[in-house]
Parts: structure tokens; sequence; C-alpha cells
């Protein structure tokens, strides 16, 4: 099939450029290998700001009294609801995009895209099958991904990406301590300890129960076994 205006990606790039151009009467397709909105709207910004809400609002529910406003009894945050909120956010997002898709006669090319020789794009779908596009013009939005380290490799267990992030069972909390080289190791795990401490006794302090847990990592990335700093 043949369009005046492939794009390659469905993200904040891609369906803003695609929609414009279906508007100004360019058929028009857009491929996308995952979710329609990419990263941004499913797994990044968006959900991450409907998180952020979810705090905000508890946050003032707790300090209401400043707001001459009185409230009995103990509020209580539910993780799991408060992460379900945020991926119906997001899948509310995604919907809105695939809606004005329709609405503007675009169609959806799931799969991978890949640019061939004379302006053709190739679309391997989730089963394997290609299928080749002409177009006269060819728009490449293909946005961002986490990036893995070598010695660090993502297994969504103990090394997460967006994706893992943006969808936990459990509230987990990211404390930036900075890099640790071997050979600085003697030095600086003592700080590594006095700052998660620091930060536990805080947490702890605005009635948030935790327990800290840090594995040193050998130049190949082998665990040197978790070594428990501090604990509440």
């Amino acid at each position: 099939m043949n369009y005046d205006v492939i794009v390659v990606g469905s993200g904040p790039g891609g369906y803003v450029a695609a929609i414009r151009a279906s508007q100004l009467g360019l058929k028009t397709a857009v491929v996308e290998k995952a979710e329609i909105g990419g990263v941004c709207l499913n797994w990044g910004c968006i959900p991450t700001k409907a998180l952020l809400k979810s705090a905000q609002v508890f946050n003032y529910i707790n300090h209401a009294a400043d707001y001459g406003i009185e409230i009995k009894g103990e509020a209580s945050a539910n993780f799991g609801a408060i992460v379900s909120r945020s991926r119906n956010v997001a899948g509310g997002m995604s919907n809105g995009i695939q809606f004005l898709f329709k609405k503007n006669k675009i169609d959806q090319l799931l799969g991978t895209g890949k640019i061939k020789p004379g302006k053709k794009v190739e679309v391997t779908d989730d089963k394997g099958k290609k299928t080749e596009y002409e177009a006269k013009h060819i728009i490449i939005a293909t946005g961002a991904r986490s990036k893995e380290l070598p010695n660090l490799k993502q297994d969504g267990k103990k090394i997460i990406g967006y994706r893992e992030a943006m969808s936990l069972e459990k509230p987990v909390i990211a404390a930036d301590v900075g890099a640790v080289r071997e050979r600085e190791l003697e030095v600086e795990a003592p700080t590594v300890a006095v700052t998660l401490d620091a930060q536990r006794r805080s947490l702890v302090q605005a009635g948030v129960g935790l327990e800290v847990a840090v594995e040193l990592l050998g130049e190949r990335g082998e665990g040197g076994g978790a070594d428990e700093l501090v604990g509440g």
C-alpha cells in the first residue's frame, strides 16, 4: 500500500505529526510496535504525573489543618489503587490518541518499522510477518528507551526499567547516593550507609516504615552479597 506520509513511532512527536499531515490532506499511516502514544503517554510522563498527583492529594490531606480544614480519622494510602489509577489515566490517554487517529483517517500499522531504500518501510508484526509499504515522505519519531549498563542488565526484578517502575506491586524508595567504584569502595561505602540512614530516619519520622538493603556489584556485575546497611 502507498501513503503520502508514514510516521514511525506514535509518541508525542509522531502522533502530532501524523494528525497534522492528515489534516493537510495527506494519506497518513503510523507504525507502532507497542502502545499508541509511545513511552511518554503510557510509561513515562503521564503515569508519573498521575502518581505525583496522588502523592500531592495525600500530602494535602495530611496538612488539611494548615488550610483551615478539619479531617476526622487518619488518612492512609492504598499503593495498589494509586498505581491502578495511574495505569487507567495512561490507558485513557492512549485511547484518546487512537480516537483521533480514527477521526482523522490515519492507518495504524502495528509492528516494528524498518526503513528501506526507495522510500519504503517494512513492518514486522508480533508474529514475524513482514509487510512493505511505500511513502512519499517518512518521518522517524522513534523516541527513547531506557539505557542498560553493561554490568547492570535489566532483569525486571532487582534492576528494572520504566515499565516495571510504573506497575510496582509495593512501594520502592530510590536513594541517589552516587556511583561507587571498586577502588573507592572502602572510602565510599560508609558514606553510602550514612546517606541511606539519614534518609531512613527522615522517612520514619514522617511515619513511613521501610527496610533498606544495598547490593555491591563487582567489576563484572556479579553480586557481592546484599549487605543490609540500615533498616527500620
